[in-house]
């Protein structure tokens, strides 16, 4: 009923608030199926505004994901559910629940509670929660360029555009070792062997303090475990040169042992890229 009626005026968008939210799935997979014929006969563009990630992906072109009413990340539905960028997006993918007894989540992938957003952060309103935060987070915000036809729609969820909407500017991510750090220890926590292999090398060797293990990702073998999240990336130079990453809080897990605290993540540029080549922690039992 709700959907005759907003056709009546034969519209060319139409925004979508939580429409299946409340729906159960038999019921919810045919109103999908029903708006996405709709689009098809009609010519419609959506704006659909939703929390369910896999809804999001089925129906959007392109997404936009906003935290406390600012666009932190765009792209396609496709890139951003395999490459996510922004950690807010990261955590947003992270959080969603395995259905494997082996890979369950141990720990939320953020830590704190959401600013009030009617006093929200200075700078980047993410950097109260951000495991990459840093003094230049608090003091400017990174702006994004959108096209007259994109929409804001402020609430502190995903909201997916569809392919009509305009094509956004990515704002400039952080220095290429700090990603390669970020993406490594985000595809190691979350098993993701795939993606792990392009940023590490074939055998990396984690010390613990006194115990060395490895790491072997196109065998998709670990024998320590990083525990998502963790918090506080920084570059290491020696000699004037990159040679690492400093972690502030990370957490291992061997068997059922537990070592939290501060690390390193060591780097090695070939051809332009950074490459992890080892890990150490110095931890304390949990």
């Amino acid at each position: 009923m709700n959907i005759a009626r907003a056709l009546v005026l034969d519209p060319k968008l139409l925004v979508l608030d939580e429409p299946v939210s409340a729906l159960d799935k038999s019921v919810q997979a045919q109103v999908l199926n029903l708006l996405q014929d709709l689009k098809a006969e009609r010519a419609l563009t959506y704006v659909f505004i939703s929390h369910d990630l896999n809804v999001i992906e089925y129906v959007s072109g392109r997404v936009l994901v906003m935290y406390l009413g600012e666009v932190v990340e765009t792209g396609t539905a496709d890139a951003l559910a395999q490459s996510p960028k922004h950690p807010y997006t990261q955590a947003l993918f992270a959080s969603a629940p395995s259905l494997d007894p082996d890979h369950r989540m141990e720990r939320p992938p953020l830590a704190g509670d959401p600013p009030n957003p009617i006093d929200p952060p200075s700078g980047c309103r993410f950097r109260t929660r951000c495991a990459f935060a840093m003094p230049r987070c608090a003091q400017a915000r990174q702006h994004m360029r959108m096209g007259r036809a994109a929409i804001f729609v402020s609430l502190a969820l995903s909201i997916c555009v569809a392919p009509l909407a305009a094509h956004a500017q990515q704002p400039a991510g952080p220095p290429p070792q700090i990603q390669a750090a970020q993406t490594f220890l985000m595809t190691w926590g979350s098993q993701k062997w795939d993606e792990l292999k392009a940023v590490a090398a074939d055998t990396v060797t984690v010390k613990v303090g006194p115990g060395t293990y490895t790491l072997q990702p196109a065998a998709q073998k670990s024998d320590v475990q990083l525990t998502l999240p963790f918090r506080g990336l920084s570059t290491v130079r020696t000699d004037g040169k990159i040679t690492g990453v400093k972690v502030d809080e990370m957490a291992l897990k061997m068997g059922d042992k537990e070592m939290r605290g501060p690390g390193m993540v060591d780097l090695k540029e070939e051809n332009g890229a950074f490459r992890v080549t080892g890990v150490s922690a110095t931890s304390t039992p949990q």
